[in-house]
């Protein structure tokens, strides 16, 4: 039993470049929310996001985790004033708040990189009365570029056209063991 404990071990040993802070909680989410299901909304809501993702995006992921945590938190005013002026451009009277603090997120996937459900930092951004359908990605590390899509409850990002996703790579010890004594024979 102990050997066979010890080879399943061996034999799911993970190798390869993951971006460590994924699996170590790391990360910092961006959630916009919009202020009903309408489509006028949920169209308001993609333009807020594309306009905080546009002049904010890059500053708030550079760095470390600290660094990042440090850059959402200098920014925030500026963050809720320009989600304000973009969802009133767009003809939305309702005002946006925003947010940085720890909030409970369901499992998703972002293109074959999986984050498990649980609680993380994020950057919510609640327009109007919050009760419309959300949007989010991981903004740090950079998972957050905007998909065009609108469709269903929730709409994740996706690396851009081009972008290397994280990869990872299993591999067996037990293979690579045996393939070893196999070639010096």
């Amino acid at each position: 039993m102990l050997l066979a404990c010890t080879l399943l071990a061996l034999t799911t040993q993970r190798i390869g470049a993951v971006e460590p802070t994924l699996w170590q909680g790391e990360m910092i989410r961006l959630h916009v929310i919009a202020h009903s299901d309408s489509a006028e909304d949920q169209r308001i809501k993609l333009c807020v996001r594309d306009a905080l993702l546009e002049k904010f995006g890059q500053a708030l992921s550079a760095g470390d985790f600290d660094d990042a945590c440090a850059a959402v938190r200098d920014h925030l005013p500026a963050i809720e004033a320009e989600a304000s002026r973009v969802a009133a451009e767009q003809g939305f009277s309702g005002g946006a708040v925003a947010s940085f603090g720890l909030y409970d997120f369901p499992t998703r996937e972002y293109d074959g990189v999986r984050v498990p459900a649980g609680t993380y930092t994020a950057l919510r951004v609640v327009l109007g009365d919050g009760a419309g359908r959300n949007w989010w990605c991981v903004m740090y590390p950079t998972l957050c570029l905007p998909q065009a899509d609108t469709a269903g409850a929730e709409q994740a990002a996706v690396p851009a056209q081009g972008a290397k996703p994280p990869q990872v790579q299993f591999e067996s010890a037990l293979m690579k063991w045996i393939r070893g004594i196999l070639s010096n024979q």
